[in-house]
């Protein structure tokens, strides 16, 4: 009999066993209800989203099929969301600028950093450094005076005027449109920052600004309203195109990555360039619903990190994560960027947003 009653206690603890695996393995992973989210992504995250590893993680390990619409940043936050389950801009003014808009989330919170760059040619470089306006920092690593740059680019100088003949016409630097697309918005508020002596932009000072900032934003002409469109420009295009394209650290090493062989070819005429002083860009994820809330999970896997920062040049919050490879070395990518200018707060951003609307009707891009 005892052994009757051994026997049953075992399999009682047996099926407890069982059931307590299943609960864990139906909270997460294969055994998840599975879930499909579809919603608007700066173009910059696309690469991210595609890769087959990412996919495999989300899908195996949190239950999550993630499909997407390509959007500027400033742009989904004023669109309608109706069947959207996220956003997944570049800013963090985002979200704000989607709650004043009427919009409602769940949660929201930056899951990737990167920093705004200056892309740029061998030969442009080296005239610059000339110029003084560009600094070797390191083997490979260059910075690149912000306010020697605005100074270029608003007196008109041409590149024949700092020795480089091969090239026509004044010096500029290339953006997104800033009404519609972060990298171009963050540009912008680097600019006002810089013209601003270095301090953070408040709504009393973008009468006085909007004028100086207009003028340096519109010598490039035609803005694209993606920082991927641009950053393809830039590369098919070569030191006659784009020569100076203000995006993402990340569209470089992502860019390495993935086209192997293209990047040989110009591997050593690119250059990146690190603003002094520079903003940060942060990729805020944005849960529409309590499905993608999920994301915010998967994003902080170890080995969804690992693939943000080697594979697509996104900077991370894990432990040793963002330590440099010797691919990202040979490329120029810096260790630590530093001398990172404070954001203006959402009334100033608003303030200049729609400065610089009444500026561009109708001739931004």
């Amino acid at each position: 009999m005892k052994k009757a009653k051994t026997k049953i206690m075992v399999i009682g603890l047996g099926i407890i066993l069982v059931a307590m695996v299943a609960v864990i393995l139906l909270s997460r992973g294969s055994g998840m209800t599975h879930v499909s989210l579809t919603g608007y992504v700066g173009g910059e995250k696309i690469g991210f989203l595609d890769d087959v590893r990412v996919k495999t993680i989300l899908d195996k390990n949190y239950g999550l099929t993630v499909s997407y619409t390509k959007m500027g940043s400033l742009d989904m936050a004023r669109t309608d969301t109706a069947g959207m389950d996220y956003l997944f801009p570049s800013n963090s003014f985002a979200a704000e600028l989607f709650k004043s808009n009427g919009g409602h989330y769940k949660q929201a919170d930056d899951v990737f950093i990167s920093p705004i760059v200056i892309y740029s040619w061998d030969k442009a470089v080296d005239a610059l450094m000339a110029q003084g306006v560009v600094s070797k920092v390191s083997d490979t690593v260059y910075t690149i005076d912000m306010s020697q740059l605005i100074d270029l680019v608003q007196s008109d100088t041409t590149w024949e005027d700092i020795g480089l003949d091969e090239l026509y016409g004044p010096i500029c630097v290339y953006s997104t449109d800033p009404i519609h697309s972060n990298s171009g918005n963050l540009l912008t508020v680097l600019v006002a920052t810089v013209l601003n002596g270095n301090k953070v932009v408040k709504t009393t000072d973008i009468s006085g600004l909007i004028g100086p900032i207009n003028d340096f934003m519109s010598k490039s002409g035609y803005k694209e309203t993606s920082s991927a469109d641009l950053f393809s420009q830039y590369i098919r295009t070569g030191i006659g195109g784009k020569t100076l394209a203000a995006l993402y650290e990340n569209q470089l090493i992502e860019f390495a990555e993935q086209n192997p062989q293209d990047w040989a070819k110009i591997k050593d005429k690119v250059r990146i360039l690190y603003p002094i002083p520079t903003v940060w860009s942060n990729h805020q994820f944005i849960a529409l619903d309590d499905n993608a809330t999920r994301f915010f999970e998967a994003m902080s896997d170890s080995e969804i990190q690992k693939l943000a920062w080697e594979g697509h040049g996104f900077r991370v919050g894990a432990t040793g994560v963002s330590e440099l490879t010797d691919d990202m070395r040979q490329m120029g990518v810096a260790e630590d960027v530093t001398k990172i200018i404070q954001m203006p707060d959402y009334s100033a951003m608003d303030e200049l947003l729609n400065a610089l609307s009444e500026q561009w009707d109708g001739a931004g891009g």
